[in-house]
């Protein structure tokens, strides 16, 4: 961990030889398996024709939430809360999901959202529990750190289910 970033690699093996077969950089990975994760909780849990996702978050990992979801969901709306967020890249997105996208207020984003991701670092929550619409699902996936929490006491109070992937970490 450099400066709160994590990086890792994953050398594979030959299991007959123990000869070294491959590489891979870990944050690629973790970037697709948890875009994963959330595409197979959301499909399970979610809406079927949610039509509105809001995404804290427009890096790596935000990025690649999105591109997972729309795979599944049709949106009509994609609203993007992210100080940083690229106009290009919501762009992007809105030619590949045919949603409208555009950059939003925390508030804005989460009212009458189907779908809510989080994938920032914050350290305090990124949005008030009483904006979310009944039955919306949320996915936390951004923070992995005891000192962050992107979600507030009401949300989690709200939750008709909490499923985690590593309840000791969680």
């Amino acid at each position: 961990t450099v400066a709160g970033q994590f990086s890792f690699a994953v050398l594979l093996f030959d299991l007959e030889t123990n000869v070294p077969l491959a590489l891979l950089d870990g944050n690629e990975l973790t970037r697709f398996r948890t875009a994963a994760i959330t595409l197979l909780a959301a499909t399970r849990m979610a809406r079927p024709a949610s039509s509105k996702l809001a995404l804290f978050g427009a890096g790596l990992q935000g990025r690649s939430q999105a591109m997972a979801l729309i795979e599944r969901f049709r949106f009509r709306e994609i609203d993007v809360v992210d100080p940083a967020a690229s106009e290009v890249w919501c762009d992007e997105l809105q030619a590949a999901s045919g949603a409208r996208v555009r950059v939003s207020t925390p508030e804005a984003a989460v009212r009458d959202a189907d779908i809510v991701v989080t994938a920032t670092r914050s350290p305090t929550p990124v949005f008030d529990g009483d904006w979310l619409a009944p039955g919306a699902f949320v996915s936390a996936v951004g923070t992995s750190t005891a000192r962050n929490r992107e979600l507030d006491d009401r949300t989690l109070a709200r939750a008709s289910r909490v499923v985690v992937e590593w309840a000791p970490q969680s």
